[in-house]
């Protein structure tokens, strides 16, 4: 049998490779144009942006340099003077904010690619698969559009790892290379510990061999100088931040314990990872585990290898456990967001290491094997990242940051539309911020609204209560989610069961599993309506209704138990009731029928009751009333009369 000859074979083999590239590039292109799309959008921030950007807004630079920043917000100052520069020239929309972001991702993209080609001197088949699943990576799109600093982190720690091949290749000198690592630590606060592993590395390497005396005191003088740029930033920076209360706890609670033989160290270590770094990785998928199998093969074997960069990375990932040990580097994904660009890039180091230059031709099958092999592995790494297309829509309980601020926006715009003076809007602590942000700086997209119409809620549920109750006039109840959904949390029941108890509350409308409430004291505040309109009545005396919720409230079941089906009593369902009148005294009171499912403003079902045998009564009415709360008919709304064995509407 021949085999085909081997300038056919690669000329086949380049051409392939030049359509897996081009395929590779428009997924990435379209990656970044779905992520402007999503800027373009306008999605409102979430509660953590909120609060940065409200000290970037609200501050001159001076204050804004001057430690701590207020609800225990930090970011790199050189960020905050770049955000707030954009700001003044391009105002103060969403997207500006996250320009930032945006950018620190492309550059990021750039770095990326140079340090495979330059580094680990992969061809440009590979480049392009690490910048396709880097791309697509459901947490890098996240990030890549917050107004937070964290994607820059990552941009600049490959900077310095790129800037750091170039001083090898003698590109870049020493007091250059110094230069650019002291400008990065103020843009971003783990670069210290790449910047420290890269001067670690180069004074033990010149130990090693023949050393330049002058060298070693250079690679001295300019590791000193970044470690006192270092500690001047943290002392002066940092640390007023870190000494808070809140964040000791947090820092306590996430530090990374180095005592592996210690079985609760372990467990801890364990805990923290799966829920802090690996919460919001798409694992239900099946395919992701497997980067994390990749990955350290392809460390292992670019160590092997004498990769000096790979050696550089695991002595900087090393500094930061260490760190994290002593308290100075909690375990958070956004923190540790580099983490994934590292298990992106080793993963393709591996893939890559199962290619052989082109064989002879009596091995050709060996090779067209490997070939199906890596196009496996390649599948299994971009797979993982399928469900990217979904981002900027809002899935159910996705807390993805296109997603959280949403959940705020429609709500407040149907206030904005509805509210009617006289009346109040509470808004939910995590909610609060946000709305100062759009009051304050993006007025127009709530003309109807006032800061003097708001009650802005706090962490104190019952102070929060009170404050909703005194308050002269009727007030909508204005939530919004966070790191979970607002259905989980114990903190909004505390608040809606305070607050049910002292006058009547009705869910007004609901978006993804976020809802809006009404509360109103007196019952002529009430905004719910229902009308009942009788359809057909037989001789053995069934009658069927229909009801359509004519109000702006929804009209709640038995099923349902309001609100969020977490209260101890039920309280609100609406239900058919029949009352026996004799000289217009009851004298006998049936529940029918309850509605058989939620019924949102301008909704409507059909009914059909059993009223039964009407004896020895005067008069008989079929009634809606809202459970433990009040009768419709006390609102003007219609009932069934019963008058000569038919059944007639009447007022």
């Amino acid at each position: 049998m021949s085999y085909p000859k081997l300038s056919d074979a690669k000329s086949g083999f380049y051409i392939i490779k030049i359509i897996v590239c081009a395929a590779l590039a428009l997924l990435l292109c379209y990656s970044v144009v779905l992520r402007i799309r999503i800027l373009a959008q306008g999605v409102w921030l979430w509660d953590d942006e909120a609060m940065l950007t409200l000290n970037i807004l609200s501050k001159d630079v001076g204050a804004l340099l001057t430690p701590p920043l207020d609800m225990h917000q930090n970011s790199p100052m050189l960020y905050l003077v770049i955000v707030k520069t954009f700001a003044a020239i391009f105002g103060t929309s969403e997207a500006v904010l996250r320009l930032y972001s945006l950018i620190g991702f492309i550059g990021f993209l750039v770095c990326f690619a140079l340090l495979l080609r330059r580094a680990f001197h992969l061809s440009w088949v590979y480049i392009c698969l690490g910048l396709a699943a880097i791309s697509t990576f459901v947490v890098y799109i996240r990030y890549s559009l917050e107004v937070k600093p964290y994607m820059g982190d990552v941009c600049f720690i490959f900077l310095v790892l790129l800037l750091y091949r170039l001083y090898k290749e003698r590109r870049v000198g020493l007091p250059l290379f110094t230069l650019v690592c002291v400008i990065c630590l103020f843009l971003s606060t783990p670069s210290i510990f790449f910047i420290g592993g890269i001067f670690i590395f180069e004074f033990l390497l010149n130990l090693r061999k023949p050393y330049s005396l002058r060298l070693l005191i250079s690679l001295m003088i300019c590791g000193v100088i970044i470690l006192a740029v270092f500690a001047a930033n943290y002392f002066y920076w940092m640390k007023p931040t870190t000494d808070d209360a809140y964040m000791v706890d947090f820092w306590n609670q996430n530090r990374f314990q180095i005592r592996f033989w210690n079985l609760d160290a372990l467990k801890h270590d364990l805990i923290i990872l799966r829920y802090e770094l690996l919460e919001f990785i798409p694992f239900k998928n099946g395919l992701t585990i497997f980067w994390f199998f990749l990955a350290p093969a392809g460390f292992v074997i670019s160590l092997i290898r004498k990769n000096i960069y790979t050696a550089v990375i695991g002595i900087s990932i090393l500094l930061l456990l260490v760190a994290s040990n002593l308290g100075f580097y909690p375990i958070s994904l956004r923190l540790w967001l580099f983490v994934y660009a590292f298990v992106f890039l080793y993963s393709i180091v591996f893939i890559a290491a199962l290619t052989l230059r082109f064989l002879p031709e009596e091995v050709c099958r060996q090779k067209s094997a490997r070939i199906v092999i890596q196009v496996i592995l390649a599948g299994v790494l971009l797979a993982g990242n399928y469900s990217f297309v979904r981002a900027g829509e809002p899935a159910s309980e996705n807390l993805g940051a296109w997603d959280k601020g949403m959940r705020v926006q429609p709500l407040a715009e149907y206030v904005n539309v509805n509210i009617e003076e006289g009346e109040s809007v509470y808004s939910y602590f995590m909610a609060s911020n946000i709305l100062r942000y759009e009051l304050r700086y993006r007025a127009q997209k709530l003309p109807n609204l006032r800061e003097d119409m708001f009650l802005f809620g706090t962490i104190d549920m019952s102070l929060d209560a009170n404050e909703v109750v005194n308050r002269d006039g009727g007030a909508y109840l204005l939530f919004a989610n966070s790191y979970f959904p607002v259905k989980r949390d114990t903190m909004v029941y505390d608040l809606l069961s305070n607050v049910e108890g002292r006058g009547y509350l009705d869910r007004v409308e609901e978006v993804n599993y976020t809802p809006l409430y009404w509360f109103a004291k007196e019952k002529s505040e009430l905004k719910t309506g229902v009308e009942m309109e009788l359809l057909s009545q037989t001789p053995d005396g069934q009658v069927t209704v229909r009801v359509t919720n004519t109000g702006k409230t929804y009209l709640e079941t038995e099923e349902s138990l309001h609100p969020f089906g977490m209260m101890a009593e039920r309280r609100g369902a609406v239900q058919t009731v029949l009352r026996l009148y004799r000289q217009e005294e009851l004298v006998e009171e049936r529940l029918l029928s309850p509605l058989p499912y939620p019924l949102a403003p301008g909704a409507q079902c059909e009914l059909g009751l059993q009223p039964g045998e009407i004896q020895n009564a005067d008069s008989a009415r079929i009634e809606l009333v809202s459970e433990g709360r009040f009768d419709f008919s006390e609102l003007g709304t219609v009932s069934l009369w019963y008058n000569s064995q038919v059944w007639e509407i009447t007022k």
